[in-house]
């Protein structure tokens, strides 16, 4: 008995000083300059500004009802009336290994994707949104941030399929007016970015 209970300790000491198998090598590339510069001009610290005319604060929290029913996840009251309509949510820019050129995933916390190697699950929470840049940003791939984004555009609700083989319900179109999705290049002698210190944080992700 007692030379079983040795060859027990001795795997699981073995167990334990085993190198972890690594991940599956991410199929990213690095960010470009222009994504880090983009994010860096979405991401917001402190109270948002003011809104904007036409446009309706949405919270994460507005997106279900809650408890669930037995049908499951069912839009809120709220949420069916700002269908078409312009809103503003802040949210975290969702991690993710596969690139998404031109959209990314907004959810109420810092969160990043399973690998492929991981399986179909994932920490994704219910109330996310797919955030569509617009077409003049379609080639850039965000990289996620320590601090909040600030999304504002059109809101667009329905099963719709994604080119990452999800099902989306809650999307945003992000508005072309938007002053931050405008480039330095574009816009020659301004800021390209909202702060020296929230711009190398998002270089921090490259």
């Amino acid at each position: 008995m007692r030379l079983l209970f040795c060859i027990a300790a001795s795997a699981v000491v073995f167990s334990l000083l085993a190198p972890v198998p690594a991940r599956a090598h991410s199929a990213r590339g690095p960010y470009s300059a222009e994504s880090v510069d983009l994010v860096a001009r979405l991401a917001v610290e402190g109270e948002p500004p003011p809104l904007p005319a036409g446009v309706t604060e949405l919270q994460f929290g507005e997106f279900f009802r809650m408890p669930a029913g037995p049908l499951g996840l069912e839009f809120t009251e709220r949420l069916k009336s700002l269908d078409g309509r312009r809103v503003r949510i802040v949210g975290y820019v969702v991690g993710n290994d596969v690139p998404s050129p031109g959209r990314f995933i907004l959810s109420p916390y810092r969160i990043t994707l399973a690998t492929a190697a991981d399986g179909p699950a994932d920490d994704l929470p219910p109330a996310h949104a797919y955030v569509a840049l617009p077409s003049t940003q379609a080639a850039l791939d965000l990289p996620p941030l320590p601090l909040p984004v600030m999304v504002q555009g059109t809101l667009r609700l329905g099963a719709q399929q994604e080119a990452d083989s999800r099902v989306s319900w809650v999307r945003i179109e992000m508005d072309p007016a938007d002053p931050r999705l405008r480039t330095s290049e574009s816009h020659p002698g301004e800021p390209a970015h909202s702060g020296d210190h929230i711009h190398a944080r998002a270089e921090d992700q490259r």
